[in-house]
């Protein structure tokens, strides 16, 4: 059959809406580019069947002049796709089986060269969005117009007042809120004391000012070693922005959300003192400090609530310390959540609620039925309480975004309504956890989960930096680092040794970074702590062995390669060479440890590296509250049997968990295996 040939600018050859042939796949013609005058008048226009032609895909034909005009009026520009007559609305034709693209890929889809660029526009996305945020962390320096052009950015009043300090040359700015005033005394443009004050909260609030405004002057007040030319306004403003939040939703006198997360505080921490004081009574815990039995409630228990703690104002529960096996405590990084008030509908979320009597005062259900005992993980059946709901006076001219005007909820009166403010948790710092786990946690408080920032896990906890090549596949990304380990040899003298740490994801794992999750009751929090330290155990112990300085490539397809096959000779000599150097240490420049991730069913790593002649292979789990437990090795006798080290000192199975959950180090804890168990 012979091929249709163009004439002028229309197509010949196939009539208006028909398709070509089947036998003949290519041998429909060109399209064209026509202007939305002339495709009116194209019989092309048209189509006299219901179903898709040869030459359409998915109800929209690439082959008509219709698509042509439609493709010009896009704003492709943006896209880098072309749409003149040289690129997409000339060069849809036909693409292999007649799906109606364009024959000629490259001359008529000149215009899609863009997606050649795909990779180094996605380079220069990431590197302008880490511009951004660098610039959006920046606040400014501490000044007498800093601070109140920052309160005002805030939606708070300032008022100066001259002469109210110490000293005639002294002058006080003066920020007020609804329940909230702040008092800062400058000296020469330095700030010298700063008071706080919430004029109508009770006393659950009033009490905690002190210790806030003793943090809001450390974050003004001059440092050693600081200028009024260099000292940042940064940490002030977040805490004037967490307390700027809580002070506008605020409907006084019915709702005050600073008392709101008072009250949470106050119950939080009665939990907590009987925690401490059971904990205290069991046979593990004696000869403990209280210090020791104190962490122990932080990290197996239901956390620990501080007030205006860690430089920041406002409430946190503590959950997770670093090093907390072998450290103090004092100075350690800790992993909290910082509880606040949001702004959301009554209608999407439950509302906020004012109480200091989230737990009832005997903590502990007396009788509790044979369901409360089946769901509480720890055996014991905490006495929740539902305080009552808060009714503001409707207001007939707020309109509600949720678009669910006129629906009255349940216990809501005529002419009332509930705050559309709700209780927010935020991760501090954010932590990152596996698509499934991000579920339940958000499945425990009722709220909905937006799937939209999913990512890779490796590309959430090791993010690619801007010259690395877009990988689709997580699974074949490698993490590379170098790190210096510092041990003691048998000679009792210190020195380092280099590891080169290699982590791979064998099977690539969708995740989110949680920044923040909505709660309507304290027990919520109590119940996602365990999976939160489940995955902050992970985070610590893969910042340890790679951190922040690492490297990383893909796998290329010769790795991929099966071996060459062997033969029985082959195996006996290989066999042979092994025996005759079994008893020869393995040696290396920098010492291999490879370690593997697996998210599912639970968290867990498999570190694989040398071990005397051999090579010790270690499966360690990750279970609920951050406890770890081997899952299989090959170093030792299973069981419970042990193994007479050169110390004269047993080591178990049980052994190896605990003890890398006390040096927290990957590094150190093969070189602890080593010099135990290999050399």
């Amino acid at each position: 059959m012979a091929t249709p040939t163009h004439v002028g600018k229309h197509p010949v050859g196939l009539g208006a809406g028909l398709t070509p042939p089947v036998s003949t796949p290519f041998s429909a013609s060109k399209s064209v580019n026509l202007s939305p005058q002339q495709y009116k008048k194209s019989p092309a226009n048209s189509n006299q069947y219901a179903h898709p032609t040869a030459s359409s895909f998915g109800g929209i034909n690439f082959d008509s002049p219709t698509t042509a005009a439609a493709l010009a009026t896009l704003p492709l520009g943006d896209l880098g796709l072309d749409a003149s007559a040289g690129g997409l609305g000339g060069g849809l034709g036909h693409l292999g089986g007649g799906l109606g693209l364009g024959g000629g890929l490259g001359g008529g889809l000149g215009g899609l060269q863009g997606i050649g660029r795909l990779d180094e526009d996605e380079r220069k996305r990431r590197k302008l969005m880490q511009i951004v945020e660098t610039l959006k962390a920046v606040k400014g320096r501490v000044s007498e117009d800093g601070i109140e052009r920052l309160a005002r950015s805030v939606g708070l009043e300032c008022l100066w007042e001259t002469g109210m300090g110490r000293g005639g040359k002294s002058k006080t700015l003066i920020i007020a809120g609804t329940g909230l005033s702040i008092d800062i005394e400058f000296t020469d443009n330095a700030v010298e004391t700063v008071t706080l004050g919430f004029p109508e909260s009770p006393e659950s609030v009033t009490r905690h000012a002190e210790r806030a405004g003793k943090i809001l002057l450390d974050d003004l007040k001059l440092g050693k070693n600081e200028t009024v030319l260099t000292k940042r306004i940064d940490r002030f403003a977040g805490n004037l922005d967490r307390m700027a939040r809580l002070d506008k939703l605020s409907v006084m006198p019915q709702l005050n959300c600073h008392e709101a997360v008072a009250g949470i505080y106050d119950s939080l921490e009665k939990l907590h003192e009987w925690e401490v004081a059971r904990l205290t009574e069991e046979e593990a815990m004696s000869g403990k400090t209280q210090e020791q039995i104190v962490r122990a409630a932080l990290l197996t228990k239901s956390g620990r609530p501080a007030m205006n703690a860690h430089g920041s104002v406002g409430l946190c529960l503590e959950y997770w310390q670093e090093r907390h096996a072998t450290s103090r405590g004092e100075g350690c990084k800790t992993w909290s959540l910082l509880l606040e008030c949001d702004q959301s509908s009554s209608m999407v979320y439950p509302s906020v609620r004012v109480s200091s009597t989230w737990i009832s005062p005997s903590v502990v259900k007396s009788n509790p039925t044979d369901d409360d005992v089946l769901l509480s993980a720890s055996g014991v059946v905490l006495d929740w309480q539902d305080p009552p709901n808060i009714l503001l006076p409707a207001d007939p001219d707020q309109k509600d975004d949720s678009g669910m005007e006129g629906i009255e909820q349940s216990g809501q009166l005529p002419n009332q309504k509930f705050p559309d403010v709700r209780f927010v948790a935020k991760f501090s710092p954010p932590l990152t956890i596996p698509y499934s786990a991000a579920m339940q946690i958000y499945d425990s408080t009722g709220a909905h989960l937006e799937p939209d920032s999913l990512a890779a896990f490796d590309a959430l906890a090791f993010p690619p930096s801007t010259a690395e090549p877009s990988e689709p596949d997580g699974a074949h990304r490698r993490i590379r680092k170098e790190q210096l380990v510092s041990v003691y040899n048998r000679a009792g003298e210190h020195e380092k040794r280099c590891h080169a740490n290699t982590l791979a994801i064998p099977k690539m794992e969708y995740a989110l970074t949680l920044t923040e999750v909505p709660f309507s009751h304290p027990r919520e929090l109590v119940q996602m702590l365990p999976i939160l330290r489940q995955y902050t155990r992970l985070s610590t112990l893969l910042e340890r062995s790679f951190g922040s300085k690492y490297t990383s490539d893909h796998k290329t397809a010769s790795e991929d390669v099966p071996r060459e096959e062997s033969t029985v000779k082959d195996d006996f000599d290989a066999f042979m060479a092994e025996a005759s150097h079994k008893d020869k240490e393995l040696q290396f420049t920098k010492m291999p440890v490879d370690v593997s991730l697996y998210t599912q069913p639970g968290p867990s790593l498999r570190i694989i590296f040398p071990l005397g002649p051999r090579i010790a292979d270690i499966l360690v789990g990750i279970e609920s509250n951050g406890a770890l437990s081997v899952v299989s090795q090959n170093i030792l006798p299973e069981g419970n049997d042990t193994t007479e080290t050169t110390k004269t000192k047993s080591l178990a199975v049980d052994d190896l968990g605990k003890i890398l959950e006390t040096c927290e180090d990957i590094g150190l804890f093969a070189e602890f295996l080593r010099q135990r168990l290999g050399e």
